[in-house]
């Protein structure tokens, strides 16, 4: 009839073995890969925020200049000033979250 549990051949034991080796090789790669990913969106979200603040600064505010008679002009410098306050606000934050993930994403020897 059938076998029962526990007798199992040789080169079953060692067929199945070989599998869960692949497996655990398969996963292991699949680790490192979304390990990867989040250290270099990390570190992207850290460059952009630089990035930001560096444009910001050298633009240099240009909406305090315009003439605020104009409605179209008027929306347009609101528009900026509250995407420049938002973005002050909000960057420290992104910086802080992205140099904490991409630290606790570094890879360790």
């Amino acid at each position: 009839m059938g076998r029962l549990l526990g007798e199992e051949s040789p080169e079953e034991v060692e067929a199945v073995s070989a599998r869960l080796a692949e497996l655990e090789g398969q996963a292991a790669l699949r680790r490192e890969t979304v390990r990867r990913l989040l250290h270099g969106l990390c570190l992207a979200v850290c460059l952009g925020v630089l990035a930001g603040f560096l444009l910001i600064g050298r633009l240099g505010s240009p909406y305090l200049g315009w003439d605020y008679a104009d409605p179209e002009t008027a929306v347009l410098g609101v528009a900026f000033h509250a995407g420049e306050w938002l973005f002050v606000r909000l960057a420290p934050v992104l910086l802080l979250g992205g140099a904490a993930g991409a630290w606790a994403t570094r890879r360790r020897r």
